[in-house]
């Protein structure tokens, strides 16, 4: 399976993790037009995968900062199958 390589998506998540460790907030930005993010940044070279990382410091006094959602429990939506072997 391609999700389980090493690549960007394990590069991705170090960096983020790294920005917690320092304190700094980030947040992955995945999905974006490669097209428009290779022609404004000046990009020549060919890309197949892209994603951005927005990094910097949490405005915790923004009211969206505030923001806490109820989230369902983990039996709602998590299961356990008997008898498969990876």
């Amino acid at each position: 399976m391609d999700a389980l390589k090493p690549g960007l998506s394990t590069a991705a998540a170090i960096v983020m993790l790294a920005c917690t460790a320092f304190g700094v907030a980030s947040c992955p930005r995945i999905g974006m037009l490669s097209g428009t993010v290779k022609r404004v940044s000046g990009i020549t070279f060919p890309v197949k995968r892209l994603i951005g990382i927005a990094i910097g410091y949490e405005d915790t006094s923004n009211p969206a900062s505030q923001l806490n959602q109820e989230r369902p429990p983990l039996s709602d939506f998590l299961f356990k199958y008997e008898g498969i072997e990876a």
